[in-house]
């Protein structure tokens, strides 16, 4: 669609899957602070406002994958990021996550600024081990650093070279 911005109102509980992937939306505006996306739900589209509410307890798989967003903040509530959710989202730069995230799916942040500046090695995010960047030398050793509290899905797949995982 043509659409470039769009207003939730309140009694929007459920946004579902591919809703709005690939529209011409630029901003929404969530006004049910508690809404729930399904998978991909803002997928492919040039958002690149975004402001969640502040009941969100989850986002879903790929709900804003490879849209136009360069901050994200998101809020308290939030404890579960599913797989791919902003993965290609190639101008998020500045990531803030909350300590009462308890999880964050495989390849969240792949393909983003913030991933894509990272040098290479374990890659943190706050309080979350996200995974390996980069060639992984033979014979490595991990000492995963004190006030981890989490480690991503798919943080070390395929690491054949990884040989010891030190935790705090």
């Amino acid at each position: 669609t043509g659409i470039e911005s769009i207003v939730l109102p309140e009694n929007i509980q459920y946004v579902g899957s591919r809703a709005f992937a690939n529209s011409a939306l630029k901003k929404v505006d969530f006004k049910n602070p508690a809404i729930q996306l399904g998978n991909y739900a803002f997928s492919n589209c040039p958002l690149d406002e975004l402001i969640l509410g502040d009941k969100m307890t989850e986002i879903s798989e790929g709900a804003f994958a490879g849209t136009s967003i360069k901050v994200l903040d998101i809020p308290d509530s939030v404890t579960r990021i599913v797989y791919r959710a902003f993965s290609g989202c190639e101008d998020l730069s500045d990531i803030s996550i909350p300590e009462g995230i308890v999880e964050i799916g495989g390849h969240t942040f792949d393909n983003t600024a913030w991933y894509n500046n990272h040098k290479d090695g374990v890659m943190y995010l706050d309080h979350a081990v996200y995974g390996w960047k980069g060639a992984m030398p033979a014979g490595t050793a991990i000492s995963i650093k004190n006030g981890s509290t989490i480690i991503a899905d798919y943080a070390f797949q395929h690491q054949v070279n990884l040989n010891a995982v030190t935790l705090p």
